[in-house]
């Protein structure tokens, strides 16, 4: 309907009947060209496999993985990638050319053909031989019962029991390709005989003999199927009851085509013959059947129970001379051929190919007492036998209407009303009767047809809303496009909601009142897709569009929900709490207690053309492919919960983790999921969040994170199958972020450790600063102290002198002498060396700056420029004085302990330039005239009209200069 609606709404009637004339002609084409019609383009083989060649056999594990076995080694798929396990690569097998596995408890047995017999743990992926080439060679299948391997092959049959480790050699006479496990025997192949292994009492039993090789033996829970050329032999637990009474004469079965023979008492064995041998089978355990591919690629289903040939429930397309298939959990069936590896998708519905002869094959469908009517795009009216498969034409509406092309019709009382592209017909089957109603719109195209309250309203492509009184066949009221009217002439649908009647139009819908069709109200979606129809449920409004999905609405039209199924949407059909949405690309199941949706597995490429309707516990829908019938009660939907592949850390793979400790918040860590829905990979949806707080889907299937903060993380995944359902139950990883090494405890400790030494480091040089400064300043007070002593000692030696000479006591006089120069020579060696006495000024210097670091512990860095003959011993003098003064004054200032003199006669200057690291000379000019301890040096300063400069040196510590001109010196010795 809704390809119909968009391509007419600009269009003329007069176009319209150009097409109707080329629809004739086109009947005529189709006639004789018509064919069955296949909806599925055949999925593409899995290109994870495309390179490996010669695929023996697929096998799921235990997580959900695929996997494929061949002469190149192991494929591991996921729905997403691939993992070659080989002999080359990073994930090294140390065999090739593999036969048969199978997998028990999370290990992988491997039968090899040169390599003997391997064991492969699918945790760590690491193998270990368990049997080499001389004890197994040239193996061929591999089968498990009760502990035990049971290994068949080319040169015999052997055990290995796996939890004693023990390998015996049951017989050597039997070369055997095929086997299965049925019962408490093993069933093998020995070229056309069948024999059976009794495991308990070890002995051998020939079961049947065939005329032709016998190419598959597989079991299900009671049925033994054997295939042989293209016979198939079915034996059950009856048959098998009386085998232990072996005849000595061949027994043959009644029949003269017999193409084995039995060697027991029992009924005949149950054959089918097929077209084609067979190259592979498989037993599906859903629903209790086998499904044999044939050489030819056709695909045969034979019942377990019934022995006979049903439907198939699969659509695998081409697929010549398999050599392998599994059936998933996912009830996917996987088959390597020669056109590659397909998993196809089982369909859960019963598909009838209907093709009117017609261009236009879309299909308007109505179900009336029991009946399916059909109306299609040019070709009329049909009935269709579901049963039967039959397409009946009404030859008495096709003849009252030819070629009519039907639109959305409806069954009132018996009455059928037709919309079609010329007109609105009333036909009643039971007489026959065809009549055309409300003749004053003959120039109207009519889209739909609703029956309501004994009313029948029709929407017109540009005529807006008639409504017919069915009991007058009269027209009641005419709806147009306008102000208070609709909001558009272009009327897809009418439905009944409470006492309203909800008209969807091409732009909006219009609210009218359900007893005098006044207009109401209006309702406006956020976007202008078209709305196609209006379905009430629930106390709830669905509102489905043409582009835009479902919209939900409440009952006063506000938006409350929007449900992303298809965009294109033609239809929502209740049934008890659930909604069946028919869309362009498939069908949804709504629930709409939840506002949840699925959908239905395998429908994706349908496009349909109307509603579901419900038929004899089935629901029918009809599109552009025929129809489809599904099941009311349909089996439980697969939903696991997805797991982890693989996480990647820092580049590094890792596989089977749950937990993983990361360095630090830059380690970037990334997660592949999957949630092994191989019915269509790409559709799987995943989502996670971190400590229980708020959900975050992802995009595509692999989460990375990075600068995460040191902390525990607890990280929940969860996934969405094929169809969009959500996993009841999650899968765990856990993260632990380290703190870095500069901010653990023990860190920490350390740094406060350093700090309080530091600190008391720091006290510890301030006090010895302070102390120094104390102790300079106490030795120069001592100085002082010491001088003056000695001046007064001396003074009194000389009073003594001045009477010893009046009395000419020589002797008394010479010793008084000799006192007093004791007395100064013991002064010159314990003072301070504040003068430079009978030194030169170099020698000076250095003596002063030793002494200073023995005693007090200052550094002094001396650089002298200075010509030492040409400074005359009075200027030494000076120049050693100005010196110690501004040094002492320093140290006493600053807390540094370094210093820096420099001494340089530049020309006819003299410079002397002091440098501290700390700021203990900043403030000596500043102190010169009010400092009592700097009078000397201001004396010398002003004596030899110096200049003094203190400042900042280079940002960092402090400088002094002091200059002068050796032409200004004033020849005049004083002492201080």
């Amino acid at each position: 309907m809704v390809k119909k609606i968009t391509s007419l709404t600009d269009q003329s009637i007069n176009h319209f009947k150009r097409q109707y004339l080329v629809g004739v002609f086109a009947f005529f084409l189709c006639v004789v060209c018509l064919f069955p019609l296949n909806i599925f383009a055949h999925i593409q083989p899995v290109q994870a496999f495309h390179d490996q060649t010669q695929i023996k056999r697929f096998l799921q594990d235990s997580n959900g993985f695929i996997w494929s076995l061949g002469q190149s080694g192991l494929k591991r798929f996921d729905g997403f990638e691939t993992i070659n396990f080989s002999m080359q690569g990073p994930y090294k097998l140390p065999f090739s050319w593999i036969k048969d596995a199978l997998i028990v408890q999370n290990m992988m047995y491997i039968a090899t053909e040169n390599r003997g017999l391997w064991q492969l743990n699918l945790n760590n992926f690491k193998s270990k031989q368990l049997l080499n080439f001389e004890q197994a060679s040239n193996l061929e299948r591999l089968k498990f019962h009760a502990d035990s391997l049971y290994i068949l092959g080319r040169e015999g049959f052997s055990q290995y029991n796996i939890a004693k480790a023990q390998y015996s050699i049951l017989s050597k006479q039997y070369t055997s390709l095929f086997a299965d496990v049925f019962g408490d025997s093993i069933y093998f192949s020995d070229e056309n005989r069948m024999i059976k292994f009794h495991i308990k009492s070890g002995t051998y039993s020939v079961a049947a003999t065939f005329k032709q090789k016998i190419n598959e033996i597989v079991a299900s829970n009671d049925v033994l199927m054997v295939t042989a050329g293209k016979h198939v032999a079915f034996l059950n637990n009856t048959t098998l009851s009386d085998e232990k009474d072996i005849q000595p004469a061949k027994l043959k079965i009644e029949s003269p085509n017999a193409e084995y023979t039995k060697h027991f008492k029992a009924a005949p064995l149950t054959k089918v013959i097929l077209p084609t041998p067979v190259s592979s089978a498989t037993f599906t355990d859903e629903t209790k059947e086998f499904l044999l591919s044939l050489s030819n690629g056709e695909l045969i289903t034979l019942s377990s129970k019934t022995f006979t040939r049903v439907a198939n429930r699969y659509d695998i397309g081409s697929a010549k001379n398999a050599t392998a298939m599994l059936i998933d959990r996912t009830n996917s069936l996987w088959i390597a051929s020669s056109s590659g590896v397909s998993p196809n998708v089982k369909l859960p519905f019963r598909l009838h190919n209907i093709k009117f002869p017609v261009k236009n094959n879309e299909i308007d469908m109505l179900i009336a007492n029991d009946i399916i009517w059909l109306g299609s795009n040019g070709a009329g009216l049909f009935r269709y036998d579901i049963d039967a498969k039959e397409l009946i034409p009404d030859a008495i509406f096709n003849s009252a209407v030819p070629n009519a092309r039907i639109n959305e019709f409806s069954e009132h009382n018996g009455n059928l009303y037709i919309p079609t592209y010329e007109g609105v017909y009333k036909y009643t089957p039971e007489t026959g009767r065809v009549s055309r109603l409300i003749k004053e719109f003959d120039d109207q195209l009519f889209l739909s047809s609703q029956i309501i309250n004994d009313k029948l309203y029709l929407g017109c492509n540009e005529g807006g809303l008639a409504i017919v009184d069915l009991s007058t066949n009269t027209l009641i009221h005419h709806i147009k496009e306008g102000a208070n009217e609709l909001l558009s002439g272009e009327v897809l649908t009418a439905s009944h909601v409470g006492s309203e009647i909800w008209v969807a139009t091409a732009k909006g819908i219009n609210v009218l009142n359900a007893t005098n069709h006044t207009l109401k109200s209006t309702v406006t979606l956020p976007t202008h897709a078209k709305v196609i129809a209006v379905t009430a449920i629930n106390n709830k409004i669905y509102v489905s569009t043409y582009g835009d999905g479902l919209y939900v609405l409440n009952q006063a039209g506000e938006l409350i929900n929007r449900l992303n199924t298809s965009s294109k949407v033609l239809s929502a059909k209740p049934l008890n709490s659930e909604l069946y949405v028919t869309t362009r690309e498939g069908l949804y199941i709504v629930d709409t207690t939840t506002d949840t949706f699925t959908q239905l597995a395998g429908s994706r490429q349908l496009t349909f053309s109307s509603p579901m309707f419900l038929h004899n516990d089935k629901l029918i829908g009809a599109g552009f492919f025929g129809l489809v019938e599904i099941p009311v009660k349909r089996s439980q939907e697969i939903i696991t919960r997805p797991a982890i592949t693989r996480i990647t850390h820092n580049g590094n793979t890792l596989f089977n983790k749950h937990s993983l400790s990361l360095e630090s918040s830059k380690d970037v860590v990334s997660f592949n999921l999957s949630s092994f829905d191989y019915r269509d990979s790409n559709a799987m949806r995943f989502k996670y969040r971190l400590n229980e707080g708020q959900w975050n889907e992802i995009s595509g299937h692999s989460l990375t994170l990075t600068q995460l903060q040191p902390d525990d993380y607890l990280l929940e995944f969860k996934g969405a199958n094929a169809l969009g359902n959500w996993s009841a139950e999650s899968t765990f990883a856990r993260l632990t972020v380290l703190i870095p090494w500069y901010k653990t405890s023990l860190a920490i400790t350390l740094y406060i450790l350093i700090a309080l030494i530091t600190v008391a480091l720091i006290i510890w040089v301030l006090q010895m600063k302070v102390k120094n400064a104390h102790n300079l300043q106490q030795l120069l007070s001592n100085e002082i102290y010491l001088k003056g002593h000695s001046i007064e000692q001396i003074k009194y030696n000389f009073n003594h002198i001045k009477q010893y000479i009046k009395s000419q006591n020589t002797a008394a006089i010479e010793q008084v002498c000799n006192d007093s120069l004791a007395l100064l020579t013991k002064q010159q060696d314990e003072i301070v060396p504040s003068q430079l006495a009978d030194k030169n000024l170099k020698d000076g210097l250095w003596y002063f700056a030793n002494y200073l670091q023995e005693y007090f512990d200052v550094n002094i860095t001396l650089d002298n420029h200075f010509s030492q003959s040409a400074l005359p011993t009075d200027i030494q003098q000076d120049v050693y004085r100005m010196v110690y003064e501004a040094v002492s004054f320093a140290i006493h200032q600053s807390f540094d302990r370094s210093f820096n003199l420099r001494l340089v006669n530049v020309h006819s200057s003299f410079l002397i330039e002091l440098f501290d690291e700390g700021e203990g000379l900043l403030n000596l000019k500043n102190e010169l005239n009010s400092h009592l301890g700097l009078f000397i040096l201001k004396s010398l300063i002003k004596k030899y009209q110096a200049k003094l400069d203190c400042s900042t040196h280079y940002n960092h510590g402090s400088y002094m200069c002091i200059s002068f001109s050796s032409e200004r010196i004033i020849p005049v010795h004083k002492e201080y």
